[in-house]
């Protein structure tokens, strides 16, 4: 049997096709290859290259034809249950229907089962990969699956096929975001509102980016552009509501907010946070509560949320909790560095600490990424402890060389001679594990008084997943916080973690004497750039406090549960013992 020819003679087989006219067996014969080459660039490009001739042509029935059309139909209305009933008989007859496979990987993707996405949109592909159709399906699937390398990959191979085409080029820019290239990623997407002004989607993601980057004056001027173009669309509406509460024109929030119809339920959630922070603003706490509600109801019916349950987390604090006086402190000396975690339940000022630590050149300073999962990787709820008392010294120093090693490459650099510090709150919860594998680790623990936190977490319109699932009513983020504390409290104890305290309401009031204290407990300095954390030039902030570290001290967050007060009522009597505890 020959050898297989080389990519190179691929490509000069097919020029010399299509040179000759013969473009129909030149498409055949690049599909075939990159069908098992899908990654070979230069071949997809001169698929594209073809035209019409680039796709395949099946032969189909008419009652094939009419199948297809409505199953389209039905994707393009968003009637995930009908192509979900009736795409894959279809595409067992004819599996050369691309767009057929695309609209499944869509409805297999809203409707959370995301394994099975990806493998159908890998053969839309594979079947026709000059379409750019199910790239930007697998981009946008792959960035909700915390992949944004391989949705860069996916979007930049459909921008191969489509040089042109808007939505290639939105696809890009949110893969770039994803991976903090935001000036690239600007590039791409002000490059789709310019091949189409009436795109809202590229608008959409334009302005979503400047608001989260707080670039407020440019916001304003991008969103005047689009409503040139599309002044009565409800995307470019929900922006401008988002951009006057931004600036404090709370009233026109809620004119604007009032002119926006009916949305899908993500967009629906921002609609009624926004509306809900105006009625917050302009002294309206019972509206603002029935709006704040609307948000988590909303939140609770977004498409493609899987196989997510607060019930699991809260078990999975309690197994840890049950085993935490059967776990000892460390008897050991880690022979590795010892990083510092920053913890606390979410919205107690983790953020607002981070911005300002960031600014001493010793802190080298990791934001919301599971690097954890390196030291917890096997290690099972149900028998926590003895799974660490089975761990060897080797093996936990050998996980916290993996940790510090994915430390470093999600930094971008060595830490050289600076403090390393991992920042994601609910770290808390995991204490045992950091305690095992990096025995001398340094713990900051951020403390706000229990009503405020539980309020701004109910407050918040997080992304979903199993912790936040509990933010979306007041009685499970309570039973929550009482759990995690209580379990926070007794491994501080167990444990004899090495832990300082910073209360939130101390830093906001007294900034330099509030954060003297943990400086000295890490070994670092007092800069005066700490005092002008706001003006800090950052990576966009991926956490819901974006918008207030970008803003000098305030109080005006600190209380705000008095007004709310009546709502608390039926948590007060599982919150009052924190507040006791903790001095409030």
């Amino acid at each position: 049997m020959p050898p297989a020819p080389s990519p190179a003679q691929i490509l000069t087989a097919a020029r010399g096709m299509i040179a000759g006219g013969r473009r129909g067996e030149a498409a055949a014969l690049l599909r075939k290859y990159l069908y098992h080459n899908s990654r070979d660039r230069a071949a997809r490009k001169l698929l594209a290259s073809l035209g019409p001739d680039a796709h395949p042509h099946p032969a189909l029935s008419a009652q094939e034809r009419a199948a297809r059309q409505a199953l389209l139909t039905a994707f393009r209305a968003g009637d995930h249950r009908t192509v979900l009933a009736r795409a894959e008989p279809l595409l067992k007859r004819q599996p050369l229907l691309s767009d057929i496979a695309n609209a499944l990987g869509n409805a297999l993707t809203a409707t959370g089962q995301h394994a099975q996405a990806a493998r159908v949109l890998d053969h839309a592909i594979r079947t026709d990969p000059a379409s750019p159709d199910a790239y930007l399906s697998l981009s946008s699937l792959l960035r909700t699956r915390g992949q944004p390398a391989e949705a860069l990959a996916a979007s930049e191979a459909a921008l191969d096929v489509a040089p042109d085409s808007a939505a290639c080029h939105v696809a890009l820019g949110l893969a770039h975001l994803d991976l903090d290239a935001t000036d690239t990623a600007e590039t791409h997407l002000r490059r789709a509102t310019e091949l189409d002004p009436r795109a809202p989607q590229a608008w959409d993601a334009l302005a979503k980016m400047l608001e989260r980057q707080n670039r407020l004056d440019d916001l304003d001027a991008v969103l005047s552009q689009a409503e040139t173009h599309l002044p009565d669309d409800p995307q470019i509406l929900l922006n401008r509501a988002v951009h006057l509460g931004r600036v404090n024109r709370h009233e026109g929030v809620l004119d604007t907010a009032a002119r926006i119809p009916d949305l899908p339920p993500r967009e629906a959630a921002i609609l009624h946070v926004t509306r809900a922070r105006a009625l917050d603003a302009l002294d309206d706490p019972d509206a603002a509560m029935d709006a704040f509600t609307a948000m988590n109801d909303a939140a609770g019916t977004f498409p493609g949320r899987g196989d997510i349950s607060g019930a699991r987390y809260l078990a999975r604090v309690e197994h840890h909790l049950a085993a935490a006086d059967r776990i000892a402190p460390a008897t050991r000396t880690g022979t590795t560095r010892q990083p510092v975690f920053m913890v606390g339940f979410p919205r107690s000022g983790t953020t607002l600490l981070e911005t300002i630590l960031l600014t001493h050149p010793r802190v080298a300073l990791v934001e919301e990424q599971p690097l954890i999962n390196l030291l917890t990787d096997g290690l099972r709820p149900e028998t926590l402890a003895q799974d660490l008392a089975a761990l060897s010294d080797a093996e936990a120093d050998s996980r916290a060389r993996a940790y510090l090693a994915a430390f470093e490459a999600a930094l971008g650099a060595p830490l050289d001679t600076r403090i390393g510090f991992d920042k994601l709150p609910l770290n808390l919860v995991e204490a045992a594990a950091i305690a095992r594998c990096f025995p001398q680790a340094k713990f900051i623990f951020s403390l706000r008084h229990p009503c405020d936190v539980v309020l701004s977490c109910f407050m918040q319109n997080f992304a979903p997943n199993d912790a936040m699932e509990n933010f979306r009513n007041l009685e499970d983020a309570a039973i929550l916080y009482d759990r995690v504390m209580t379990l926070w409290t007794a491994s501080t104890e167990a444990l004899k973690l090495d832990t300082v305290t910073l209360r939130y309401e101390d830093l906001t009031q007294d900034l330099r004497g509030a954060i003297t204290p943990i400086l000295a407990h890490l070994g670092l300095d007092w800069t005066d750039a700490m005092d002008r954390f706001h003006e800090t030039t950052r990576p966009m902030v991926r956490t819901a406090s974006y918008r207030q570290v970008s803003q000098p001290l305030y109080q005006s967050a600190t209380g705000r549960w008095r007004r709310y007060e009546a709502h608390l009522a039926p948590v007060m009597d599982r919150l009052a013992p924190w507040i006791d505890g903790f001095g409030y």
